[in-house]
């Protein structure tokens, strides 16, 4: 395979605007988002419902539905599990002290701010996507004078820059390195001179899993993962190299290894043979 930047070979990953640019509901976010306004975007179609919270400008809730909170789901998202006892003791505290669920997870200890955000990016995204699939929906623009500030919010293109789960709220699949052989290569190719790290990945993204040594960071491997969704194969694999630094994945069905190496350390043929000897 030839090389080439890192930049050439990963085109920008799956918007929202391409979903439904010329749908009312997508119009009216815009607009509201454009303007800074306040107030609740609200979809309605027969049996779907939608409700888009805005403040100044960015997007601070969105529920396609009117299903529970699933912050349990949520929190899984982010890379925290918690049972479902605590997760009721969580949202009664948050119904008692008017708070956002991530301040109590924070001042609990459950929960760095970091992870919930993560979390909650992932369920917006999937519940903006759902209501843009819907067609023929009555939207309404309901503005409000509150001048609260919520404990999360998001610009547009945080949301719109993350891939898009494979079915509903994204969860990743169960672990692979349970199994003994596939740790033994995981160490096998850590260990291996001029392998500066690797990790274990979800092909839908999400967070790592298993990172060893300088694996790559979050931006590299969502490329890699991007550019593995390129190829549509579920054993197909990507070795990208630039000056002084090299990327490689292997894709492993549902999951993916992703690898950091130095180019003056081992030759593409090796780190050909690593990626393939973990299929």
């Amino acid at each position: 395979m030839s090389m080439h930047p890192l930049p050439s070979l990963v085109p920008p990953l799956p918007s929202l605007p391409q979903l439904a640019p010329d749908s009312g509901l997508w119009r009216a976010l815009r607009e509201a988002l454009a303007d800074r306004r306040s107030g609740e975007i609200v979809l309605r179609c027969g049996d779907h419902t939608g409700r888009i919270h805005v403040v100044e400008g960015e997007i601070a809730w969105a529920q396609h539905s009117s299903q529970r909170l699933p912050l349990g789901a949520i929190l899984k998202l982010g890379g925290v599990q918690l049972d479902p006892e605590t997760v009721q003791e969580v949202l009664e505290e948050c119904k008692r002290e008017r708070l956002h669920f991530i301040e109590v997870l924070e001042a609990w200890g459950l929960a760095t701010r970091e992870q919930s955000r993560q979390g909650v990016r992932w369920f917006l995204v999937e519940q903006l996507r759902q209501m843009l699939d819907v067609q023929g929906a009555t939207v309404l623009f309901l503005p409000s004078m509150s001048r609260v500030t919520p404990a999360l919010t998001f610009a547009l293109e945080e949301l719109a820059e993350l891939p898009r789960p494979s079915s509903g709220v994204y969860m990743a699949p169960p672990l692979p390195q349970e199994s003994p052989e596939l740790r033994r290569k995981l160490d096998e190719a850590h260990q291996h001179p001029g392998v500066r790290g690797l990790a274990l990945w979800p092909r839908g993204g999400a967070r790592e899993h298993l990172a060893m040594g300088e694996a790559p960071d979050q931006e590299q491997a969502l490329a890699l993962l991007g550019a593995l969704r390129l190829l549509g194969e579920q054993e197909g694999h990507v070795l990208l190299s630039s000056e002084g630094q090299g990327l490689a994945a292997q894709a492993l069905g549902p999951w993916a290894v992703v690898l950091g190496f130095d180019p003056g350390q081992i030759t593409q043929g090796l780190v050909l043979k690593l990626l393939r000897g973990f299929r």
